[in-house]
């Protein structure tokens, strides 16, 4: 019996130690890129100018981010994340799926730090600040404007997080379902509480950033496609996919991305008569997809 107890007792510790070791890996996993700042220290003094962050949701674990539309792309087997980030735009609290998984710059944030606990909330890809117009207002992307009270945000530690109270209305930040909106503040709430955590930087964008685009003509096209990029970002490493339909033949055609126009003729003399797929990859993704015909 005493051999029984000491084999059992082993094996609760190593199931205990396996247990814990798992939820270690899980949180790893869940935030990749991401770095907790210290629990214990008042939230604005923290705020480096210099650095970015992730703002994550204590209710349903989510980061805060431009809205965003997401699809799976199954010829690559990767995500397309295309944020929304036009002035007036609004904002999301849902976590943009990536393969393999990282953070996505719209899901970035810096703080520009006004005094007394205040603070700008900047998205890092839209370089708009979170603003409010009144307490009924949806939060939106606008033009930074530190005079304006609907931008200025008073972070105080609450709950397992902080909370972001509007100067203007003395509403709070809150997730409501997938959507970033302003709410009475509750101190129990915790869909109000926000974890903020340092993370890897991407370049902060411009305000008069190009708007990726990808166009082509003609459609139909006979033997030559002429494809025209729009960059906000140089990308040495981009390039077009021409996908046949169901996926018997995929070939891919460099292309040295420089911000702005750029232009590519492709020789589609090789693919049959019917619809084929054209794909934009950039920055290590699908980002744009069309369909076009060939007719001869």
């Amino acid at each position: 019996m005493k051999t029984l107890n000491i084999l059992t007792s082993r094996n609760v510790k190593l199931l205990a130690s396996l247990f814990v070791g798992s939820l270690m890996s899980f949180n790893a996993f869940a935030s990749t890129n991401e770095v907790a700042i210290d629990e214990n220290i008042a939230a604005v003094n923290n705020f480096n100018p210099d650095r970015q962050y992730t703002i994550r949701n204590v209710g349903n674990d989510q980061l805060a981010s431009t809205a965003f539309n997401s699809r799976f792309i199954f010829s690559s087997l990767v995500y397309a994340n295309n944020p929304v980030i036009g002035e007036g735009q609004g904002f999301q609290v849902r976590t943009a799926p990536t393969r393999p998984q990282r953070i996505l710059d719209f899901q970035k944030w810096r703080f520009v730090n006004l005094g007394n606990n205040i603070v700008q909330i900047i998205n890092i890809r839209s370089g708009r600040a979170v603003d409010v117009a009144n307490a009924n207002a949806t939060p939106t992307q606008q033009s930074i404007n530190a005079i304006d009270r609907g931008q200025q945000w008073r972070v105080s530690r609450v709950g397992r997080g902080v909370s972001f109270r509007n100067v203007l209305t003395n509403r709070v930040l809150s997730a409501s379902g997938n959507d970033l909106v302003q709410a009475n503040a509750s101190r129990f709430n915790r869909n109000q509480q926000w974890n903020v955590s340092i993370t890897e930087s991407s370049a902060p964008a411009e305000l008069d950033a190009v708007v990726l685009n990808l166009s082509f003509s003609p459609n139909p096209a006979n033997n030559v496609l002429n494809v025209v990029v729009d960059s906000p970002v140089n990308d040495a490493n981009a390039f077009i996919q021409i996908r046949q339909r169901g996926f018997q033949n995929i070939r891919n055609f460099p292309i040295n991305l420089r911000r702005g126009r750029n232009e590519l003729t492709i020789d589609v003399s090789y693919l049959p008569v019917e619809f084929h797929t054209i794909a934009l990859n950039t920055q290590g993704a699908v980002r744009k997809a069309f369909t076009f015909a060939v007719a001869r």
